[in-house]
């Protein structure tokens, strides 16, 4: 993630300073020298050394330079299908410790990564903040750019049902439910959120008779 300093002063506690932890953990001396936001605005730093920096503010957390409310649920899925279409499997796991996965036979890559998201909402609550990591750019840009066309033409296109069409229904009614947020990661890029997910996903695959 690069340093801004608007997230540096996002990440601020409540009487507007820095704790020594949250200078601890992006590696520096503590007290910091004099103009040290300025030093490491640009820099870019690992993502789970930015997420820990802001939780140690005390204050709103921050995901990728976004500001989430508190009280937020996140959630990471992955799915996989190998060979694809073939034997496939979903997996999610949330921040609370909480998680599940499962498989089907005869699927395919992105009926999985849909399924995961899917099955990782249906017990929340009404209104319930969500951040969902997904390494799904079909999942995402399908759920925050396209779905509203989709839905106006009864999710039909060139006068057939849309492929996955049966997927995309029921993730619209989650998505209108639900206050959800989402958030592309790279897929296997050291990502421990994703790594898990997609290490539950082989879980779900394997578990295929």
């Amino acid at each position: 993630m690069i340093v801004t300093k608007k997230w540096l002063n996002a990440c601020k506690t409540e009487s507007g300073g820095y704790t020594k932890e949250q200078i601890k953990s992006l590696g520096m001396e503590w007290p910091p020298v004099i103009g040290w936001q300025d030093r490491i605005i640009g820099m870019d730093i690992h993502q789970d050394r930015a997420n820990e920096f802001a939780r140690l503010s005390g204050n709103n957390f921050l995901i990728s330079g976004k500001i989430a409310k508190p009280g937020t649920l996140k959630i990471w899925t992955d799915g996989s299908c190998h060979p694809n279409p073939g034997k496939g499997g979903w997996g999610w796991h949330r921040c609370d410790g909480k998680e599940s996965f499962g498989g089907e036979n005869d699927t395919t890559n992105n009926r999985m990564e849909m399924t995961a998201i899917l099955k990782s909402l249906i017990e929340l609550p009404r209104g319930q903040e969500v951040l969902i990591y997904s390494d799904s750019q079909y999942c995402i840009k399908g759920l925050t750019e396209w779905r509203k066309g989709w839905k106006r033409k009864n999710w039909i296109k060139k006068g057939e049902p849309m492929i996955n069409r049966d997927l995309w229904i029921d993730l619209d009614k989650h998505v209108e439910r639900l206050s959800i947020t989402f958030e592309w990661v790279r897929g296997h890029n050291g990502n421990a959120g994703n790594e898990h997910a997609d290490y539950l996903a082989g879980l779900g695959m394997s578990s295929c008779q």
